[in-house]
């Protein structure tokens, strides 16, 4: 899929457009030159897609007005799916990004930093009272899902720098969990 549009009038340097991709290879093109192109085909272990994630494409100040063109290649039912697309500062949409997604990643990092409390003290009392408790359980339930719960996170790609496997632990944590 090819969409097209034209860039606004009042753009710095130092500028960025960032879009999420939804599973797709995408390519950024300002004026018919690339400015950047995401695929995961030489790092993913698994699957045949690109994981989803945000895409910066550097701007300056002779872009403004021209034609911004993105390509996205997919073969997955996000196919032709474009989310929201942001132009600024890269850092005001990074800080944006954490205003709108940093609340439930942290949640889900302090559930998983819970649940390793909760195996941790489970061990502690089978070594000292020689006895399982169903702590241990629970614990490593929350751990799964708490980890599934990051991995699906759209903040996953600030976290771990390779975002094709933390996108398949997500899939192996929900097989674990039961």
């Amino acid at each position: 899929v090819i969409i097209e549009t034209v860039l606004p009038d009042e753009i710095d340097d130092g500028y960025s457009v960032c879009l999420r991709s939804s599973q797709q290879d995408i390519e950024v093109y300002v004026d018919g030159m690339l400015r950047q192109r995401y695929t995961t085909k030489d790092s993913r272990p698994f699957g045949r897609n690109s994981m989803s994630c945000y895409v910066f494409a550097g701007l300056s100040e002779s872009d403004s007005g021209k034609t911004l063109r993105i390509i996205s290649v997919s073969d997955s039912m996000y196919s032709g799916q474009l989310n929201e697309v942001y132009i600024g500062n890269p850092s005001a949409i990074f800080n944006f990004l954490i205003q709108k997604y940093g609340v439930i990643t942290l949640i889900d990092m302090i559930i998983l930093l819970l649940s390793i409390i909760a195996i941790v003290t489970s061990v502690l009392l089978r070594v000292v009272f020689h006895k399982n408790v169903a702590l241990n359980y629970l614990g490593w339930g929350v751990f799964w899902a708490a980890l599934w719960m990051i991995a699906e996170s759209k903040l996953r790609q600030f976290l771990l720098p390779n975002n094709s496997v933390f996108g398949s632990i997500a899939f192996f944590a929900v097989m674990i969990i039961p």
